[in-house]
């Protein structure tokens, strides 16, 4: 009996941890609370919950909490371990689901598309399953597949704005510019305050030539916020399509304020300041626009705009160096190609301008100054 109650009291002692441990979670419970409630940092909310995780390792809302607090602070990997000990706690959806997002972004798709794939399976109705897969299939250039599994989650939840944003955005990618648009209307509907379906609505809008609506629609995102400098270029935009420049001088002043190092914000700018007989002025901008572009399609734009804007001076000779630095970067812009056999054509060597325009019209089949310029040839 002696040896049994020796037992008996150890055994009592090994519970007691699991007593203390019960205690600490609550107190990390609280902890959690207080934390996401603070108006802190995200340095100091990353180690506060750290702490937490510490005190109660077990907490699975406070290891997700932790991944999240981790992303913002650029930490993948350590975002990474505590979404897979959350997940592993629990196994919750939401868990796997920022894990995926997570493999998603940084560019391994196997793996978020495993978690998707399992998840679907799992939770058929969780639309956020559908959404990570149609960004699997976008990713690796299967838009069908990507439109798919968007369509099915809108049959699930036909009230999520973010599903048809999503749909907008592929719908886009692949030409079907009208669809796109009823897809961000269809968004914008149903959250009236979604400023990037605002913005994107304006944008096709103002493509498809509907410049009142997409005026409408870009004014509305500017008012929810005017410190997005994307939005007032494509305001900016519209007003030039209209030939408003003084109104789209404005706009893209507004953009180029708040994002100064844009070249493409520069660019625009300095060709609206051109078309608008402001010549020396735009082309000063459009100078320091292929100064600061940091990638070639954006520099050979700037090329191009100023071999542009050097036609319009009847300086030839300086219009085909600017054009052919720019077709150097960047072959397939059909602009490019017509502007370039107007320079040819001013200069007398049709056939070198005939070349540049048969280009130009098979790089757009719709671009009517380069169908002009060959039939000009023929004259």
């Amino acid at each position: 009996m002696k040896k049994l109650s020796t037992h008996l009291a150890f055994a009592a002692f090994l519970c007691l941890p699991s007593a203390v441990l019960a205690e600490d979670c609550d107190k990390a419970a609280v902890q959690r609370n207080e934390t996401l409630r603070a108006d802190i940092a995200n340095e100091e909310r990353v180690t506060r919950l750290k702490a937490i995780v510490a005190l109660c390792p077990k907490l699975a809302e406070a290891q997700f909490d932790l991944g999240q607090a981790y992303l913002k602070t650029g930490e993948d990997q350590a975002a990474q371990t505590s979404f897979e000990e959350a997940a592993r706690l629990t196994g919750e959806a939401r868990y796997r689901i920022a894990l995926a997002n997570l493999f998603a972004s940084r560019g391994e798709l196997d793996r978020a598309d495993a978690i998707f794939q399992d998840l679907l399976q799992k939770f058929p109705q969780d639309t956020r399953a559908h959404q990570g897969l149609s960004f699997v299939s976008a990713a690796h250039g299967d838009l069908a597949s990507a439109e798919k599994y968007l369509r099915e989650g809108i049959q699930i939840e036909p009230s999520s704005s973010q599903l048809f944003f999503n749909l907008g955005l592929i719908l886009e990618r692949q030409g079907r510019l009208d669809e796109a648009a009823l897809s961000f209307q269809a968004a914008v509907e149903k959250q009236g305050a979604f400023i990037e379906a605002l913005a994107k609505l304006g944008d096709l809008q103002g493509r498809l030539g509907r410049s009142t609506a997409a005026e409408q629609s870009l004014q509305r995102a500017i008012l929810l916020d005017p410190k997005r400098a994307e939005i007032w270029r494509s305001l900016g935009s519209i007003y030039f399509r209209m030939k408003s420049y003084r109104d789209a001088e404005k706009a893209l002043l507004k953009a180029e304020a708040l994002e100064p190092q844009n070249a493409a914000v520069k660019r625009e700018l300095g060709v609206v300041l051109v078309s608008a007989g402001k010549i020396d002025r735009g082309e000063a901008l459009l100078h320091r626009a292929a100064e600061i572009a940091t990638d070639e399609t954006e520099k050979a734009r700037a090329f191009g705009a100023i071999g542009w804007t050097l036609i319009q001076k009847e300086d030839l000779v300086g219009a085909r160096a600017e054009l052919e630095k720019a077709e150097a970067l960047n072959r397939e812009d059909a602009s490019l190609q017509n502007n370039l056999g107007v320079v040819f054509d001013l200069l007398g060597d049709s056939e070198k301008a005939r070349q540049h325009f048969e280009k130009a019209r098979a790089l757009d089949p719709k671009l009517e100054s380069a169908e002009a310029g060959l039939r000009s040839l023929e004259n």
